[in-house]
């Protein structure tokens, strides 16, 4: 399984002979991409090892990376720690990790 992000031109997954793609999400207000990768890997994995399809772990990923380059993460709690910023509490389907400020 490979998975590649195309920033703006969405993602796709290359499993064997099956290539999955995934629209990004249109109309945001982008304010900051730090995190995105990573927030788009944590979204992905969390779906795939949950049993999701591949196209539903795709469409995780970017939920979660869509949502992080709206807010800028380095003023969440006034500091860049990131252990000081995920003191909120994470909602059903989130990684426990992961900041839900939005």
């Amino acid at each position: 399984l490979i998975v590649i992000t195309r920033s703006d031109k969405g993602s796709i997954a290359i499993n064997g002979p099956e290539v999955i793609e995934c629209n990004s999400q249109k109309n945001l207000k982008i304010v900051d991409l730090t995190g995105a990768g990573d927030l788009f890997a944590a979204g992905f994995l969390h779906g795939y090892i949950n049993n999701k399809t591949i196209k539903e772990s795709l469409e995780k990923g970017t939920e979660m990376a869509s949502k992080v380059i709206q807010i800028i993460l380095q003023r969440l709690r006034g500091t860049s720690s990131a252990s000081r910023r995920c003191s909120s509490t994470s909602t059903p389907g989130t990684p426990a990790w992961c900041c839900r400020a939005w």
